[in-house]
């Protein structure tokens, strides 16, 4: 019978207690590490009024998605500030002439009384009454004689035979027909048989008068006449340069002898003394020449 051998303890090493403190200050420190974090997260949440929460945690809401994972807006919600633009002012427009004319008269406009007046020579302010791409010409021939007996608003003079012969109240300016007419000055349209009696229209056929209403030229009237086309009436107002008809050749001008042109005449708000003349009248046409030559865009 074989003796029994009987089995040894082994006995296994101890750790040292270095050791084993060592790894329960790991396992610690991993702990505090953890709720450090999860502390960090939940301080972090936003709250959100109204939603119920669970386990300190809020449901069903945006808020509890980390920054880090949380996706951006495709646009933002604020709207950029307009940039402020200042109107740009502008001009206002105006009717009247730009400037207050002048004239020759020496006291900043036309004579306001007939002793101012130089029946020689005077000169108004006024524009041109055709424009200056249109072909005219003409000549002083204010007072030549003309056909027909005198109305009492006509230039005439007395020979010894005691007959009263017309003279030309105007200016004839010559152009084609259908050409433009301007007013010369801004005023009212009024009709001449309420001015000029008994008005003559089988004379001077189609004519517009406009009595002006500048400061340099109040009161003083314009004559166009034997136009083709009128465009205004009485009663309307007209500004300096609008146009207010063509040149025709309407009234005692409508023969194919004569040759289509503006008679036009500048008459006084007052009756002139044409003695010193010879005319035993006072009539209020006197000569527009001066006036147009100082208008005349062709000779500025």
């Amino acid at each position: 019978m074989k003796d029994r051998v009987m089995a040894r303890r082994v006995q296994v090493p101890r750790q040292s207690r270095g050791l084993q403190r060592g790894a329960m200050v790991a396992m610690l420190a991993l702990v505090l590490v953890g709720l450090v974090i999860a502390s960090g997260v939940l301080a972090g949440s936003p709250a959100s009024s109204g939603n119920s929460t669970v386990a300190g945690l809020p449901s069903n809401s945006a808020s509890s998605i980390p920054a880090a994972t949380a996706r951006p807006s495709r646009q933002s919600t604020a709207t950029p500030p307009r940039p402020s633009i200042a109107p740009t002012q502008q001009p206002r427009p105006t009717n009247g002439p730009s400037a207050t004319p002048t004239s020759s008269s020496g006291g900043g406009g036309a004579p306001a009384r007939p002793a101012d007046f130089d029946i020689e020579g005077q000169t108004i302010d006024i524009m041109f009454p055709m424009r200056a791409d249109t072909r005219y010409r003409y000549r002083d021939n204010f007072l030549d004689p003309r056909a027909g007996p005198p109305e009492v608003y006509n230039h005439a003079r007395m020979p010894d035979d005691g007959t009263a012969h017309r003279l030309h109240d105007g200016i004839d300016i010559y152009a084609a027909q259908g050409e433009p007419l301007m007013a010369t000055f801004s005023g009212l349209v009024v009709d001449p048989s309420t001015r000029w009696q008994p008005w003559e229209r089988d004379r001077y056929g189609n004519t517009v008068v406009i009595e002006s209403d500048e400061p340099s030229s109040e009161g003083y009237l314009a004559m166009f006449v034997h136009m083709d086309r009128v465009w205004v009436e009485p009663g309307t107002s007209v500004t300096r340069g609008q146009v207010i008809g063509t040149v025709g050749r309407t009234g005692n001008a409508d023969d194919e002898s004569v040759r289509t042109h503006l008679h036009f005449e500048l008459r006084a708000p007052f009756l002139l003394d044409w003695s010193p003349l010879g005319e035993a009248r006072t009539i209020d046409a006197f000569n527009p020449y001066p006036s147009l030559m100082a208008a005349d865009p062709k000779r500025t």
